[in-house]
Order: C-alpha cells, then sequence, then structure tokens
C-alpha cells in the first residue's frame, strides 16, 4: 500500500500520478502540474496577446481596407479571433488570481484548504521563479527553498 501525498491525484491520460495536478490539457498534451504551471501560464499570456494583436489588426483590414461589398462573412475572422482573445484572458485572469493564495482549479472546485501556503510572494517565487525579470520569460520557474 503506498501513501498518496497531499495534492496528488492521478491522470488517466497521461496514466502517472503528479503533484498539484489541476487538468489535463489537450492543447499541451499533458497535466498541468507544479511543474508546468508556467509554462501553461506563459502559453496563456502569450496567446491573449498575440490573438488581441491578430484581432485589432484583422478587424481594423476587414472594417476600414476591405471595399463596402464585404460579403456576410467578413466579421468570421475578427470574431474568431475575439472569442479566443476572450477565453484564453479569462483563464489567464483566474490562474493569476489562485496563484497568489497556493490554489489550482481542482482546489478551487473542491473548496479544499491549501496545503503549504508561503504567502502570496512565496507561492509566486514558487511557480515563477525567484527572479521577477525571468517571470515572462520561458524558463523553468526555480525556486529556492530558504529557511527564514
Amino acid at each position: 500500500m503506498c501513501i498518496r501525498p497531499d495534492r496528488a491525484h492521478h491522470c488517466s491520460e497521461c496514466n502517472t500520478c503528479v503533484l498539484r495536478r489541476d487538468h489535463h490539457c489537450a492543447v499541451m498534451n499533458s497535466c498541468i502540474h507544479q511543474d508546468n504551471t508556467k509554462a501553461y501560464l506563459l502559453h496563456l499570456f502569450y496567446g491573449s496577446l498575440y490573438t488581441s494583436l491578430a484581432f485589432i489588426s484583422d478587424f481594423k483590414f476587414t472594417y476600414f481596407d476591405i471595399p463596402e461589398d464585404r460579403g456576410h462573412f467578413w466579421f468570421a475572422g475578427s470574431f474568431a479571433y475575439f472569442t479566443c482573445m476572450q477565453l484564453s484572458t479569462w483563464l489567464w485572469i483566474i490562474y493569476v488570481c489562485l496563484i497568489p493564495r497556493n490554489l489550482m482549479l481542482r482546489d478551487k472546485w473542491n473548496r479544499s484548504c491549501p496545503y503549504g501556503n508561503l504567502g502570496w510572494r512565496g507561492n509566486l517565487r514558487r511557480i515563477f521563479g525567484s527572479n521577477p525579470f525571468l517571470w515572462l520569460i520561458p524558463t523553468r520557474g526555480i525556486y529556492e527553498y530558504k529557511e527564514d
């Protein structure tokens, strides 16, 4: 019989057990857990940034540069970009609000109490690493655990 650590969950898609598992992401083809939360958040951040820029440029092109006889589907590209922008931005904001409290979506849904809460600064360092200048760069978030 094995003793399961707190916040460890089994993923049936990956067939592995991971710590701080949030969900299995089909886009990244892996579980979102404590080791790749930063990569997932940066994926959402840069995805929302890209789709925002794509929406602005596509909307400008279709609204101002195409002649008046645009047809019925002139807004389809802008609508698709806008929808993706809203979804990725919404998910990113949710996670940015949960991380300082040391929660993942699974914890929020299950209303379980946070384990190992280091305070909002410590929780951000745990995910993004100790150097704030590297937080928006896709590097591995390495946190040095120090006794205070």
